[in-house]
């Protein structure tokens, strides 16, 4: 009985957020206001400036996170097969949330600290 509670478990609970594309833009100002589950990049594939997202909490706000070498703290962006990947981690310490994750493959996997501190933002 346990062992069928934990496979029907595993089927029917939603799988972490994820981002169905990633599309580049020329300037933030293409970036539109509604973000759906698109990973925004502005800059082009060799010199890209921001990735723009919708924060994976599901409060709905947007992500700004820069990339360009220049600009203190900066991510390295990585995309592979149409999929993002940032490194480091994404450490949000603004209201409405307090969410850290990485974004690997389109996908977030959410830090371990942030589920052992019952974040807000789940």
């Amino acid at each position: 009985m346990r062992r069928a509670f934990r496979v029907l478990w595993k089927k029917l609970r939603p799988g972490p957020p994820h981002f169905s594309s990633v599309s580049f833009v020329d300037s933030m100002s293409m970036v539109p206001d509604d973000l759906r589950d698109v990973i925004y990049i502005v800059g082009t594939v060799n010199f890209p400036k921001w990735a723009v997202f919708e924060c994976p909490c599901g409060q709905g706000h947007r992500l700004t996170v820069p990339l360009m070498k220049s600009v203190s703290p900066h991510w390295m962006l990585q995309i592979r097969r149409g999929r993002a990947s940032l490194w480091p981690s994404v450490s949000v310490d603004d209201d409405p949330c307090s969410s850290h994750f990485w974004l690997r493959a389109n996908r977030i996997e959410w830090a371990r600290w942030a589920w052992e501190k019952s974040c807000r933002c789940f």
